[in-house]
C-alpha cells in the first residue's frame, strides 16, 4: 500500500526559507526567467549543541530504528545519532532479515519489535517521527495491490489506521494538505523517513548536507509533461505542479515551470525539484541509433562497423528478441569477430544506463560478450565496462548496468564480439543518460511522480521507473 499522497506543495511550504526572490534577467545561466543567489544567510549552521542548526531543531520526538543484522544500518545509525544527539532511549535496535524485501509475517515481527521497544520505554506517545536506515528492510512482498513500503506501514503503527496494514490499495494520509507543524497527537500516524542511498557514504552524506543547509537559497524547477494531460489520472500530476508554481510565485519565491515536452537537465542552484522522472515521455531518449538492427542494406546494419576476419557478421532474422532483425556473429576461423558503434556523448559529465540482449549457441571460452569503452577527445581509452560475457547455450537474456562516466569522455563505443567458437545473436541495445543531473544545493528536496522510495536502493538495479537512489547519488538532500 503506497500512501505517498502528501502534496509536493506542502513539502515546499516546509522549505520556503531556503528560496530567494525572483529577479528577471535574460542572461541567467539557469533559465531566461530567473537569476539565483546561493549565498547562505549569516546564521550559524554547524552543529555544536546537539540537534540541528545549533539546537534550533531537536530530536526528543524522533525514534531511530537500526537493524542489528546489518553492519551498514548500524554504521549509519551511529553516525546519525552522534551528529544529531539522538536520546539513547529513542534508539531502537531490531533483529530482522538483512534484505530489501520481507514477507508480511516478517514485517509483523519487525513492527512487534518496534512497538515493544516504544512501550517498554514509555515513549509510544512521545514519538512523532521515525528514521529508518539502509539495511532496514525496504518493502513488504505481496500480490497485486498488497505490496507495501516498510516505512509506509510503520507510519500506521499505534494509529487508528493500523488495521489497514496488509490490506489492498491504500489509505489517505490524514496529514496531506494540512499546512501546519505535524504531531502524532493531532493526526494519529507518525511520519517516517529513511537515511539511505546506494552506499552508506551517500546515506551519511544526507546527514551532512542537512547540517550545512541553514539559509541556503536556490530555486524550484517544476518539469511538467504536457502529454500527460490526455489522461485524467495523470493530468493531476501536472495540475499539482501548476498549483505549486502559482503558490511559490505569489509568495515571491523563484520557481521555473517548464510546460514543454523537453526533460530539463543540468539545472543550476536547485533547491526544490518536481518532475515525472523516467515516466516523462522525453526522459528515456536513446543515445545510440539502430540498437535493434532494424535498418540496413543486406547483411550490413546501419551505424555499425564490422571486423569479421574471424568469421561472419550478418544482419539476421533467424533469431530475434524484438522486431525483425538481430546481429549474428558466427565463428568460422581464427581472427577478430566483432561489431561496434561509436556514440558521441551529448551529456559528458552524466551517468549512463546501457542495456542489450544476447543469445548464444555452442559458444566456447572465452565466450561472447557485450563491452563498452569510453574515449576522450584524443581517442585515449579512459574506461572499459563489460556488460556481459557468456559461454554455452542460452536464449536471449537481458543485460543492463549503470555506467559511471568521466567528464573527459566524449565518445562511448558499444561493442559486441565473439571470442570463442559458436554462434551469438545480439539485439535490442540502448544507451540512456541518467537524469536530471542537476546542481543540487545543500538542503534541496525532490519528488518524481509515480516513482517510490520502495523501488530499490541496490546499485545496479534494473531501471524502469526512476530510482530514488539515482537522485540521491545525483546530490539531492531529501526525496519523497
Amino acid at each position: 500500500m503506497d500512501r505517498r499522497v502528501i502534496h509536493f506543495a506542502l513539502i515546499l511550504l516546509l522549505v520556503v526559507s531556503s528560496l530567494t526572490t525572483v529577479n528577471v534577467s535574460a542572461s541567467s545561466p539557469v533559465s531566461p526567467d530567473i537569476v539565483i543567489s546561493s549565498s547562505p544567510i549569516s546564521e550559524p549552521s554547524n552543529n555544536t549543541t546537539g540537534g540541528l542548526y545549533n539546537g534550533l531543531i531537536t530530536y526528543e520526538d524522533v525514534a531511530l530504528i537500526v537493524n542489528d543484522n546489518s553492519e551498514i544500518s548500524k554504521e549509519i545509525g551511529t553516525y546519525f545519532a552522534l551528529k544529531r544527539d539522538i536520546p539513547e532511549v529513542n534508539i531502537i535496535n531490531i533483529s530482522v532479515p538483512n534484505r530489501e524485501t520481507i514477507t508480511p509475517l516478517e514485517y509483523d515481527e519487525l513492527a512487534r519489535q518496534v512497538d515493544e521497544n516504544l512501550s517498554e520505554r514509555d515513549i509510544t506517545d512521545k514519538i512523532n517521527y521515525m528514521v529508518t536506515t539502509k539495511g532496514v528492510p525496504l518493502r513488504v512482498s505481496g500480490t497485486s495491490w498488497r505490496q507495501a513500503s516498510v516505512d509506509s506501514e510503520l507510519m500506521l503503527l499505534n494509529s487508528n489506521l493500523e488495521h489497514t496494514v496488509h490490506n489492498s490499495y491504500w489509505s489517505n494520509n490524514p496529514y496531506a494538505g494540512a499546512g501546519e507543524p505535524f504531531s502524532r497527537e493531532d493526526y494519529s500516524i507518525r511520519l517516517v523517513t529513511r537515511l539511505t542511498g546506494y552506499t552508506k557514504e551517500e546515506a551519511m552524506g544526507l546527514v551532512d548536507k542537512a547540517e550545512t543547509s541553514f539559509g541556503v537559497r536556490g530555486n524550484a524547477l517544476l518539469d511538467m509533461d504536457p502529454r500527460k494531460n490526455g489522461s485524467s489520472g495523470y493530468k493531476q500530476g501536472n495540475d499539482w505542479m501548476l498549483q505549486a508554481d502559482n503558490w511559490l510565485k505569489e509568495e515571491g519565491y523563484p520557481s521555473y515551470l517548464d510546460a514543454t515536452n523537453d526533460f530539463k537537465t543540468d539545472w543550476s542552484d536547485t533547491m526544490a525539484y518536481y518532475s515525472w522522472g523516467s515516466n516523462d515521455g522525453s526522459w528515456s531518449q536513446g543515445q545510440m541509433s539502430n540498437g535493434g538492427f532494424e535498418t540496413g542494406t543486406g547483411t550490413q546494419a546501419t551505424g555499425w562497423i564490422y571486423d569479421e576476419s574471424g568469421g561472419l557478421i550478418v544482419r539476421s532474422s533467424e533469431s530475434t528478441q524484438s522486431g525483425t532483425w538481430s546481429l549474428k556473429l558466427e565463428r568460422t576461423n581464427a581472427g577478430t569477430l566483432r561489431a561496434y558503434q561509436d556514440v558521441t556523448v551529448n551529456y559528458q559529465d552524466h551517468r549512463y544506463i546501457s542495456d542489450g540482449r544476447m543469445s548464444i549457441s555452442g559458444v566456447t571460452s572465452p565466450g561472447a560478450r557485450i563491452l563498452l569503452e569510453g574515449y576522450d577527445q584524443q581517442m585515449n581509452l579512459k574506461w572499459t565496462h563489460t556488460l556481459a560475457n557468456r559461454t554455452g547455450n542460452r536464449g536471449f537474456d537481458a543485460y543492463q548496468d549503470p555506467i559511471e562516466n568521466e567528464s573527459s569522455v566524449v565518445l562511448i563505443r558499444i561493442i559486441v564480439e565473439l571470442l570463442g567458437d559458436g554462434v551469438a545473436y545480439f539485439d535490442a541495445f540502448n544507451l540512456r543518460v541518467v537524469r536530471p543531473h542537476n546542481e543540487w544545493l545543500d538542503g534541496s528536496i525532490a519528488e518524481t511522480i509515480v516513482s517510490t522510495g520502495g523501488r530499490s536502493m541496490t546499485y545496479g538495479t534494473w531501471h524502469g521507473q526512476s530510482l530514488v537512489a539515482d537522485i540521491i547519488k545525483d546530490g539531492v538532500t531529501g526525496i519523497k
